[in-house]
């Protein structure tokens, strides 16, 4: 038999990335005809399906929006504004483009035209679309680069950390040298927290525009045809997953690093203006908060929401750009039902943050009776001012003073000294909250022009991790034909592993690819870590010429590798790797894999065996059984 080879790339190649910009736009109308149209009794599904004749105007803002910037839809019907729990967003054609959210934000992943549809939920027949063309990221050749000289005092103090943390953390000291780097020692073995961190539904993506790679396909998580889910929207990601963003080392990066930063209020740093920059593209930019009593009425408030979060800030301790970040991430740049005052049987209630809104239906709700029950935290929460500052209470009492005082530490509790057991009493199940957040605190401070004043951060460190002297690509050598895949729809043949890379071809459905390594996205974006997670490195013959380039996984199906009858095992031999890859089967029920890669056979049908290390390498094999 042939050997095959499927190499693996690592993801922590420090290579120059253009900054991605947020474009703002107008924030959704709340106004007081909103709440007394949209949201009122007489204006409900039935009313809405009685008007089939009638199609839904959308519209973006902005208009024109390039790769890595987001850019807000919304749906119109007779001139009325329609709120998003009335429309569901998809994105019609134009997806190896883009993506659009359940709030209709849709984020720019390549160049091209995007065709965004809208329809209303309750009828079917009552859709509009919209063609929204993107053209390509400034180009980044023009950054300034800087070069590391040696620094003795910044190389003791960067001492203690592996070596394989050191490249990057010289990378960001030549950038910005007042920043300064503290191991965090979390006397954990890094097999062990893997594990705990994979297991109990702990880490979750969603279920739309992820990459059905990233889902888990475990018994429990995935029958066959369809997935559990674990929250409204949100199903159990893979192993592969959580280590890549269980590593630290995947975020050494001058926005990634920020899910390490320390979490204290500092009058030196933060400003009001380094808010606004965070909240700016949401409802609450630059905008007073105002809200709805308990009985429907409007009350205008006279401050802003980025003066009420700077004054949580100062009467906590608590930074007010994480506390932006996290009410960002929280509620979406649309008011979500925790934030309007309006959810039924619970009017006039807020939870800015979602506490207490625990995964599962009707999670909404339980947060919203949890901001009425008690007294503590400023409790009940009858106003937005009421929720933020209450809840910077809480954020502070319950994770900040209880040793979870990163971004990093509230998503993965791995401090041995927390007031609470290890890998319990975290924030949130979502894997990729810290890295989102992280984003919008550099955003922030770029914004604000303070990016190189001086900040400390704290960076964990685990026993026994993979690769410690550095992380390195190796290769994975299969017994089976060659490596070769499918295009399973169109889409470009790009010059780098991201959405924003250039367009070499066009690739159609069909067309034979010869695969040379994979791994995880250059893209700094959060949203494309998600949404077009892995990349392949390919040769293609297009009219007699061999063309080279990535294409997304997520448009590629790899070609049968082995064949085998059912019970029968097959021992996948590896040679060259730097870190010892792990296993897992997309089809447990059709073969499963052990860690030492030898695969078992169990039922007719195919199945695909997953390679990687927590760097973001990856392999893929098909397997059949018959």
């Amino acid at each position: 038999m042939l050997k095959k080879t499927i190499s693996l790339i690592s993801s922590l190649v420090l290579i120059a990335v253009a900054p991605i910009s947020t474009a703002a736009y107008s924030p959704i109308d709340i106004s007081e005809n909103y709440y007394n149209d949209i949201c009122s009794e007489e204006f409900t599904y039935e009313r809405l399906s009685e008007r089939r004749y009638r199609g839904i105007e959308l519209h973006a803002e902005p208009e024109t929006v390039s790769v890595g910037e987001h850019t807000q839809i919304t749906a119109w019907l007779d001139g009325e504004q329609l709120g998003n729990e009335l429309v569901k967003w998809t994105v019609a054609a134009g997806g190896d483009c883009g993506v659009i959210d359940g709030s209709g934000v849709m984020l720019a992943l390549g160049s091209g035209v995007i065709t965004v549809q809208g329809v209303l939920y309750s009828n079917s027949d009552i859709i509009g679309r919209l063609d929204i063309s993107v053209s390509p990221s400034a180009d980044s050749s023009a950054k300034e680069i800087y070069v590391y000289e040696t620094d003795d005092t910044f190389e003791q103090s960067i001492s203690d950390f592996p070596e394989s943390y050191k490249t990057a953390l010289r990378s960001l000291h030549a950038k910005y040298p007042e920043w300064i780097f503290k191991p965090f020692e979390t006397d954990i073995e890094w097999t062990d927290a893997l594990e705990c961190e994979s297991t109990s539904d702990r880490s979750l993506v969603q279920w739309r525009n992820t990459s059905d790679i990233l889902k888990s396909k475990k018994i429990g998580d995935f029958d066959g045809t369809s997935y559990d889910m674990k929250d409204q929207g949100w199903v159990s990601t893979t192993e592969p997953t959580v280590a890549y963003y269980l590593d630290p080392r995947n975020f050494l990066d001058e926005k990634g690093i920020f899910m390490f930063e320390m979490l204290s209020y500092d009058e030196n740093i933060h400003t009001l203006d380094g808010i606004e920059s965070i909240l700016s593209g949401s409802f609450m930019a630059d905008t007073p908060a105002h809200y709805l009593d308990s009985d429907g009425n409007p009350v205008n408030e006279q401050k802003t929401y980025a003066e009420i979060i700077m004054e949580a800030a100062q009467e906590t301790g608590v930074s007010p750009y994480y506390l932006a970040a996290k009410i960002r991430l929280e509620i979406g740049n649309t008011p979500s039902n925790s934030v309007t005052g309006t959810y039924e049987g619970l009017e006039g209630l807020y939870n800015f943050y979602n506490i207490g809104a625990t995964d599962g239906d009707g999670a909404i709700g339980r947060g919203l009776q949890w901001a009425a029950d008690g007294s503590s935290y400023r409790r009940p929460w009858t106003s937005p001012e009421l929720s933020i500052k209450g809840g910077a209470d809480y954020i502070a009492e319950s994770y900040i003073d209880g040793g979870q005082f990163t971004c990093y530490l509230q998503r993965f509790n791995v401090n041995p000294d927390s007031s609470y057991k290890l890998f319990y009493h975290q924030y949130y199940t979502n894997i990729s909250g810290t890295l989102s957040q992280a984003q919008s605190s550099f955003d922030g401070y770029e914004q604000m022009n303070t990016l190189s004043e001086p900040k400390v951060f704290s960076i964990p460190v685990y026993l026994d991790m993979p690769n410690e002297d550095g992380l390195s690509s190796g290769s994975i050598i299969l017994e089976g034909s060659e490596n070769t895949a499918t295009v399973t729809a169109k889409t470009a043949l790009r010059t780098a592993p991201s959405a924003g890379g250039g367009v070499v071809d066009e690739l159609d459905k069909g067309d034979k690819l010869r695969v040379i390594s994979a791994g995880r996205t250059t893209s700094a974006s959060a949203s494309e870590k998600l949404y077009r997670a892995y990349w392949l490195e390919v040769e293609v013959e297009k009219d007699g010429v061999t063309e080279h380039g990535y294409v997304c996984e997520n448009y590629i199906e790899p070609d049968i590798t082995v064949y085998l009858s059912v019970g029968e095992t097959y021992s996948l031999t590896i040679t060259g790797t730097a870190q010892t890859p792990r296993f897992f089967s997309t089809k447990p029920h059709v073969a499963e894999v052990g860690q030492n890669g030898v695969v078992t056979a169990l039922c007719a049908g195919s199945t695909e065996i997953i390679a990687y290390t927590s760097d973001g390498s990856l392999a893929i094999a098909k397997i059949a059984v018959y």
